[in-house]
């Protein structure tokens, strides 16, 4: 969420900029990733050197894709 309390990811995965065909990968790996206790290092994982700041993995064709996010100081909840 950004300050005016907004998803970015959200709003950038619902634009023109992303094919339809990513999209359905997209959502269909964060739909996944929800039934896993610990998620795969292939498919979410931290930056180095950064412990609260993650990324998303997904390719489709030649693209990969990497929306970031971080867990939030006071509840640990996910921020996009």
């Amino acid at each position: 969420m950004n300050a005016r309390g907004e998803n970015e990811i959200l709003t950038w995965l619902n634009s023109s900029e992303v094919p339809k065909e990513a999209k359905a990968k997209i959502n269909a790996r964060v739909v996944t990733l929800q039934g896993f206790p610990i998620f795969p290092e292939q498919y979410f994982s931290a930056y180095k050197g950064w412990d609260d700041l993650y990324e998303l993995r997904i390719i489709y064709g030649k693209v990969q894709y990497r929306p970031s996010d971080f867990m939030g100081l006071a509840d640990g909840s996910l921020f996009c």
